[in-house]
């Protein structure tokens, strides 16, 4: 008779912390997926509601519908492509700004540029000219303060900053054929 009173007593022990232990595996197990779930919901939402309120606000200049260029600092040059560190592609830091590291695959149609700055003067004889040409023809284009001039794949160097175009919406573009490659000298 003692025997089987310690065999109940020990059995109800066992049986309990057996309960418990399960219980609260199931309990973390249920609590932690649910959590995850309805973490993820709320920081959706949330992200939702702050994108409709700074483009309400007017904050922010509105996002381009197509984006033709990206610009960045060249990490890696290869053979006829190089690898850049994108520019974000809106002021909106809550935006989609596209890839953070894009390959640009250089064709023999891609056209390679360096922009050199003009000189004061130069500058001001050219928007002079544009002033005039504006009052004859209002469709006039105005003058850019840099010279446009050929350069080619090896001009490229690692850390310089490109602008580099395309065919199509690049915003989302991991890859970019490279219709037009520029780079500035200071």
């Amino acid at each position: 008779m003692r025997i089987t009173k310690i065999f109940w007593l020990v059995f109800g022990i066992v049986l309990a912390c057996a309960l418990f232990v399960g219980g609260f595996g199931i309990g973390t197990n249920y609590s932690s997926t649910n959590m995850s779930s309805s973490y993820e919901e709320g920081f959706s939402a949330g992200m939702a509601e702050a994108k409709d309120i700074i483009d309400k606000s007017k904050v922010f200049p509105p996002e381009a519908a197509t984006i033709t260029a990206v610009s960045g600092k060249i990490v890696a040059l290869g053979d006829n492509e190089l690898t850049i560190m994108a520019n974000p592609v809106s002021m909106n830091p809550l935006a989609d700004q596209g890839p953070e590291t894009r390959r640009i695959k250089v064709t023999d149609k891609t056209q390679i540029f360096v922009k050199i700055n003009k000189d004061a003067n130069e500058v001001n004889k050219d928007f002079k000219t544009y002033q005039e040409a504006v009052k004859k023809d209002r469709s006039a284009e105005p003058p850019l303060p840099y010279k446009e001039i050929r350069a080619d794949f090896s001009d490229l160097k690692l850390t310089m900053v490109v602008t580099v175009s395309g065919d199509g919406d690049l915003r989302d573009a991991a890859e970019i054929n490279a219709e037009t490659i520029s780079f500035q000298t200071f």
